[in-house]
């Protein structure tokens, strides 16, 4: 009798496994449907299962992930149904209360509540997903095989475009393409890069004070010393030389032929005045 009564409890322990795990499976591949079919907001909205769970698991990181993927086309396709709203010549914000607006409200309701963080910019007029996903994935799986991309993009979130410090900045991405050299990431290369476009206008900022775009510049010590740009410029090349020849993506920002212009602008001194201290 005991043997029968083990044997079902085992049988009743497996299925009740089997079952768990087809339940966490549901959520993936539904989402995976839906991409397939180019609806990314549905697809997000399908992971809410894991998302929401305060379980950790397998599922649930790789859900973090593809939710972080979703992202950035969730945020553009809420930005392009607002614009669709808008009909010229009284191009402008909707308010809140035009029931026009209501669909697209509930929408970025319903992906924040899952922890996208999809921020408004008012000057750009348009929907940025602040990488909330990439956060909770780094914060609860700190050992995950996209943690280190994570990272990257976390420091880029932490310094905005609109508020870099260069001190603080340059160290952090030091750090971690020293901690991430051997990885193989994509996102060591993007590092290089903006570590070079960093240094590339410390260097302009010092050697061409005259070109300075004023407000918000940034200027160490004696702006005429030019064995002080010297040493900037060098480190600028190294690292824009890094970037060439990583294995890198190409992006509207940072193709092969531009990077390799601005590595020979630096080189000779040329087209100064283009270079400020800003992440492109």
């Amino acid at each position: 009798m005991m043997r029968f009564l083990k044997f079902f409890v085992m049988i009743f322990y497996f299925l009740a496994v089997m079952l768990s795990f087809g339940e966490t499976e549901v959520p993936l591949k539904k989402a995976e449907s839906l991409i397939t079919e180019l609806k990314f907001y549905e697809a997000m909205i399908a992971l809410e299962p894991l998302l929401m769970s305060r379980e950790k698991s397998q599922a649930q990181e790789q859900a973090l992930w593809i939710a972080n993927t979703l992202g950035v086309e969730v945020a553009e396709n809420i930005t392009a149904e607002q614009d669709a709203l808008r009909v010229y010549p009284d191009y402008g914000s909707i308010s809140d209360d035009d029931p026009r607006s209501q669909g697209l409200r509930k929408k970025r309701k319903a992906v924040d509540r899952l922890g996208a963080d999809i921020h408004y910019n008012e000057m750009a007029g348009a929907y940025f997903y602040r990488y909330g996903f990439l956060e909770r994935l780094l914060a609860l799986y700190p050992k995950s095989r996209w943690a280190p991309i994570a990272e990257y993009y976390l420091i880029h979130k932490n310094r905005p475009l609109e508020a870099v410090d260069v001190e603080k900045t340059i160290p952090v991405l030091l750090a971690y393409v020293k901690k991430h050299t051997n990885s193989g990431y994509f996102e060591v290369s993007m590092a290089y890069y903006d570590i070079a476009r960093l240094y590339h206008g410390i260097w302009a900022d010092l050697a061409y004070p005259e070109l300075s775009p004023g407000v918000g510049s940034y200027t160490i010590g004696d702006a005429a010393n030019k064995e002080g740009a010297a040493i900037y410029k060098t480190e600028a090349l190294k690292y824009y030389a890094k970037f060439i020849v990583s294995d890198y993506q190409e992006t509207r920002w940072r193709t092969q032929e531009m990077v390799r212009q601005a590595y020979q602008d630096l080189k000779y001194e040329k087209n100064v005045d283009q270079y400020f201290l800003y992440y492109d």
